[in-house]
C-alpha cells in the first residue's frame, strides 16, 4: 500500500516537473492555482452565504427585506464616509458593482497567466522536439542502470538528430518575406541559426512580465481605483500607524438607492445602508494578489537574466565542462582539447542544444544530463576524427535505435 502511494506521488511530481523552469512554473502553475482557489472561495461566499445585509426601516416586512437585499446586491451601490452627508439620490454619484464579477475576473486572470504556457508548448512542438517527453523518459527507471543507459542512448540520438535537422533547415525567399511581414523573428533568430528555442523561451518570459503589467491596468479599470499603488499605500499606512482597512477601495458599509412601486402608481424612494461582508475577503485577496504580482515580476525578471547568460559561449563551455567533470572525463584543474570543446559548443550544440541540456538539468538531475553530454561529446569527437581521416560521415544521418519518434514524442520500446 505504501509503495503504491509512493509510486503515485512520484508520477504526480514527475508531471509537475516538465519543460520549463521554476520561475515560469510560479506563473503558469502556482499563480493559476491560487487565482482559481480565490475564485471558488469568493463564489462560495456570494452564493452559499449572505453576501449582503441591508438595514431597513421597521415597516419593511420579511419579504421586503429579502427583496431589498437582492436588489441592492445586483444594483450599483456607492460609498460615502460616515463623516459626510448622504447626497441627494438624484445627483450623480460614483457607483460600483465589481464585487459581482470578481469570481469571473479571477478566472480570466488565471487563463491569462496560462496563455504564455500554451504559446511555449505550441511553438516548441512546431520546432520538431518535445522536451517534455525527453524529461519524462529520463525520469523513468532512474534506479535501473540498464534501462537508464538505454534511455540515455535514445535521448542522445534524438537530440543529435534534432540538431542535425536544424543545421539542414533552410528558409526560402517566401519564408523571409513572411518573417518581415509578421514582424515576429528577425534574420538572426530561427531554427537554421540554432537559437530558435532559446529566444522563444526568453520571449515567453517577456510575455509573463507583460501579462502582469497588463493585469495591473486591467484591475485599475475593473476596480475603478489605482490598483497599481494599492500595496504601497498599505505599506505607508502601516508605517504611519493608520488603519489600512478604512478605505474606499473595498468598502464594507455602503449605500443603496431603492425605488419601490406601490398601489396607485406611487414610487417610494429609500436610501438604505448595507453591509457587504464579502468585501472583507476581497480586500485581503487583492492585497495578497498585489504583493504576489510584485514577487512574480521580480522572480521572472531574475529568471530572464539567468537564462540570458547562456547566450555567452563562455557560459555554455562552463556548463559542458562541469558535466565532463561529473563523469570523470575531466580531472579538476585539467582542460580538454580547446578546439574540440569550442567546436562542440559552437558548431555542434549551438545555442539551442545547450539550452535543451540545461533545461533538462533543471527538471531532472545533473548525473543524467552529464551522461547525455558526455555521450554527445564522444560521438562528436568520433565523427570529427573520422572525417579528418577521410571517412566521410553525415552527423545528421542518425536513426533512433530502440525507440520510435511519433508526432514529436519519444516512446520507449
Amino acid at each position: 500500500m505504501i509503495s503504491e502511494s509512493i509510486k503515485v506521488m512520484r508520477k504526480v511530481l514527475q508531471g509537475l516537473r516538465a519543460d520549463e523552469d521554476f520561475y515560469n512554473r510560479l506563473s503558469h502553475r502556482w499563480t493559476v492555482l491560487i487565482l482559481v482557489v480565490f475564485s471558488l472561495f469568493v463564489n462560495m461566499k456570494q452564493y452559499a452565504g449572505s453576501p449582503i445585509i441591508c438595514w431597513v426601516p421597521d415597516k419593511f416586512t420579511s419579504a421586503w427585506k429579502k427583496y431589498t437585499n437582492q436588489m441592492c446586491f445586483i444594483e450599483p451601490m456607492y460609498f460615502i464616509p460616515f463623516q459626510e452627508r448622504i447626497p441627494d439620490p438624484e445627483l450623480p454619484t460614483p457607483h460600483f458593482t465589481y464585487y459581482i464579477w470578481i469570481p469571473l475576473v479571477l478566472l480570466v486572470q488565471a487563463a491569462m497567466f496560462y496563455a504564455p504556457r500554451v504559446v511555449w508548448r505550441l511553438m516548441c512542438g512546431s520546432a520538431g522536439i518535445n522536451i517534455r517527453s525527453i524529461i519524462l523518459l529520463l525520469e523513468k527507471e532512474t534506479m535501473n542502470n540498464e534501462k537508464r543507459k538505454n534511455n540515455v542512448d535514445l535521448v542522445c540520438k534524438y537530440i543529435e538528430r534534432f540538431l542535425g535537422r536544424c543545421r539542414k533547415y533552410k528558409i526560402d525567399c517566401k519564408g523571409y518575406v513572411r518573417r518581415i511581414l509578421i514582424g515576429y523573428w528577425c534574420f538572426c533568430v530561427g531554427r537554421a541559426k540554432g537559437n530558435y528555442l532559446f529566444f522563444l523561451f526568453l520571449w515567453c518570459k517577456v510575455l509573463y512580465v507583460l501579462n502582469i503589467i497588463g493585469q495591473m491596468f486591467l484591475l485599475n479599470w475593473f476596480l475603478s481605483t489605482d490598483f497599481h499603488s494599492y500595496g504601497t499605500e498599505i505599506i505607508a499606512d502601516f508605517m504611519q500607524w493608520r488603519d489600512w482597512t478604512e478605505t474606499s477601495r473595498f468598502p464594507r458599509v455602503i449605500l443603496c438607492n431603492l425605488k419601490i412601486r406601490v398601489l396607485g402608481g406611487n414610487i417610494h424612494r429609500h436610501t438604505v445602508q448595507c453591509a457587504l461582508p464579502v468585501n472583507y475577503f476581497n480586500e485581503r485577496i487583492y492585497l495578497f494578489i498585489w504583493f504576489w504580482f510584485l514577487l512574480l515580476t521580480i522572480a521572472t525578471i531574475m529568471g530572464f537574466f539567468i537564462w540570458v547568460s547562456l547566450a555567452f559561449q563562455r557560459e555554455r563551455q562552463y556548463f559542458v565542462r562541469n558535466c565532463l567533470k561529473i563523469k570523470g572525463l575531466l580531472k579538476p584543474g585539467s582542460k580538454p582539447d580547446k578546439n574540440d570543446l569550442n567546436e562542440f559548443v559552437r558548431d555542434f550544440l549551438r545555442l539551442d542544444g545547450a539550452f535543451i541540456l540545461k533545461l533538462m538539468a533543471r527538471n531532472t538531475n545533473d548525473i543524467v544530463v552529464a551522461d547525455i553530454v558526455c555521450k554527445l561529446f564522444k560521438r562528436f569527437q568520433t565523427k570529427k576524427y573520422k572525417n579528418n581521416n577521410g571517412d566521410i560521415t553525415d552527423p545528421t544521418n542518425t536513426t533512433v535505435n530502440g525507440g520510435i519518434r511519433n508526432g514529436g514524442h519519444l516512446k520507449e520500446v
